[in-house]
């Protein structure tokens, strides 16, 4: 994805708007993997997780990473991981979260028939934000990340469900919610969240950056499929928003 992206000059604003007077269309190659990470410092993360107790643990068993800037350094614990794979038209999206987060499986519960030695984990209707605890791995998923070397702290990793299309066959829109990206950092509605609905959405107009109509939806967590006239006058940048953040040149 970023060789495309840069090799396409759609890394700035400037390409972008060289790219939509050209009508060019952002079509990102099927091998393309995107990755993205929530953190949160390791003092915080203490306050949020209170059985952990000390940053040792905390360290023992979260994926950690120190950033300097200047003369401050501050470590931070990954506390939730999003993927998102080209494999289908609409993207193949996974969104994992650490077991002890807290309301892992709120609002629309926790869903991995693959991976998990419970495969469906049902929301708790009774006490919000309370742990749901560690969730095992099966042995073909054991004997996958054993063959990659991964990390005992992966195990501590579990994969919240997968979205690959808007709607069921009836027409239901599907969701897909993560308690930290959407439950914090987003508008807190979990349950009317859809990867895919939002991220179809992720454009740019001839300015070479989203138009106001494109960016007016994401307040709103769409579900569904998407909204036509909601994208008129943009160009689809292949339901990654990493466009907002090009910059001018």
């Amino acid at each position: 994805m970023f060789d495309y992206i840069v090799d396409n000059h759609l890394n700035t604003k400037a390409g972008l708007a060289a790219a939509y007077a050209n009508s060019f269309k952002v079509e990102m190659p099927v091998e393309s993997i995107a990755v993205k990470g929530d953190w949160i410092p390791l003092k915080y993360l203490l306050q949020w997780v209170p059985s952990l107790r000390d940053e040792a643990t905390a360290r023992r068993l979260y994926y950690t990473t120190t950033v300097t800037t200047g003369n401050t350094a501050v470590e931070y614990g990954l506390v939730a991981l999003h993927v998102s794979s080209r494999q289908n038209p609409n993207w193949v999206w996974g969104t994992f979260e650490h077991y002890l987060n807290p309301g892992r499986c709120d609002y629309i519960g926790c869903f991995d028939s693959f991976g998990a030695t419970i495969p469906a984990v049902q929301p708790n209707r009774v006490a919000f934000n309370s742990p749901y605890g560690a969730c095992h791995k099966t042995k073909r998923l054991k004997e996958l990340m054993a063959k990659a070397n991964l990390a005992p702290v992966w195990e501590n990793y579990c994969l919240k469900s997968t979205e690959v299309d808007f709607t069921a066959a009836s027409g239901t829109p599907y969701a897909l919610g993560n308690s930290v990206i959407e439950g914090i950092v987003g508008n807190g509605t979990v349950a009317a969240s859809s990867c895919i609905s939002c991220h179809s959405y992720a454009s740019f107009g001839p300015k070479g950056r989203p138009t106001d109509a494109a960016t007016a939806m994401l307040p709103f967590n769409p579900t569904g499929k998407t909204i036509g006239a909601a994208l008129a006058g943009s160009q689809t940048f292949a339901f990654m928003w990493g466009v907002l953040l090009a910059p001018p040149k």
